[in-house]
């Protein structure tokens, strides 16, 4: 009889290999992992920290010998994740949801802060199979902007890499959706691929939505289970799940959600709002 595959509901204990400081407050860990290093772009895994809590993270990086998440210090869990080095353990679980669907022609990534971990993986797969990437990165700074030494590793015979701060200390000054708009103009053909702050990522859907662009956007809302059982994460009455029918959705399902762009849930299920 063959050995059964091991089960992607328990956590997997990974040894941390490596680190790298992206920002002051943001950390990549590296660790191996055989599971995580075959998830596709945009999937997430959950990260288990002994004695404290559990929370999803974005795949940053995947390759046969390493992958990796990048944690941004805003609790006591991340604050925790953020203070380990190499030798130290977690718990891993996954990977769950569904990623990235690489589309032909020229894309245009767009990423805000640590939105753009997912969109790391995803400007690497679309450099590997020879598409044009048009690439936008934004953060309050430049001090604020993770991914630097990554982005500037690409190559760039196929990528054109796009900064703006909204203090003008690193490329142009202003909002990411704001250059976003201003390429999408000039090529609307383009594929369009967001991740970071929804208000961001839903005036990039709405301006897709006039000029006929296809766009996916990797949507984050409170996780608990992960797989789709809490009911946490919910969207809006139509009962889509964050973990379980994204995180990343096409525009044609954004279209229907009532709640993007307009509310989300806090940790306790109240619903707020976000405009």
């Amino acid at each position: 009889m063959s050995e059964k595959p091991m089960v992607l509901d328990r956590p997997r204990i990974c040894k941390i290999i490596e680190t790298e400081e992206e920002t002051s407050d943001i950390k990549t860990l590296m660790f191996k992992d055989s599971y995580t290093s075959s998830s596709s772009p945009g999937q997430f895994v959950m990260i288990w920290i002994p004695g404290i809590d559990e929370v999803p993270m974005s795949v940053s990086y995947s390759d046969s010998t390493k992958c990796g998440v990048t944690v941004k210090k805003v609790g006591e869990a991340t604050t925790k994740l953020h203070g380990m080095a190499g030798g130290d353990h977690i718990g891993v679980r996954g990977p769950y949801g569904r990623g990235f669907e690489l589309k032909d022609g020229a894309a245009l990534l767009v990423g805000g802060g640590t939105g753009l971990a997912p969109l790391m993986a995803v400007a690497g797969k679309l450099q590997q199979l020879s598409q044009k990437v048009n690439l936008v990165a934004g953060a309050r700074s430049a001090k604020d902007l993770p991914f630097l030494n990554r982005m500037d590793s690409f190559p760039r015979h196929h990528l054109s890499l796009h900064f703006i701060t909204e203090d003008g200390s690193l490329g142009e000054r202003g909002l990411a959706s704001d250059l976003a708009l201003r390429i999408l103009k000039k090529d609307e053909s383009q594929n369009v691929y967001v991740c970071g702050p929804e208000l961001m990522m839903f005036r990039i859907f709405q301006e897709t939505e006039k000029c006929g662009s296809y766009i996916q956007a990797s949507l984050e809302r409170h996780m608990k289970c992960g797989v789709g059982l809490c009911g946490q994460c919910a969207l809006d009455p139509r009962g889509s799940l964050v973990c379980r029918d994204g995180p990343v959705f096409s525009g044609t399902e954004l279209r229907k959600m009532s709640d993007f762009g307009r509310f989300k849930r806090e940790a306790d299920g109240r619903k707020i709002s976000i405009v």
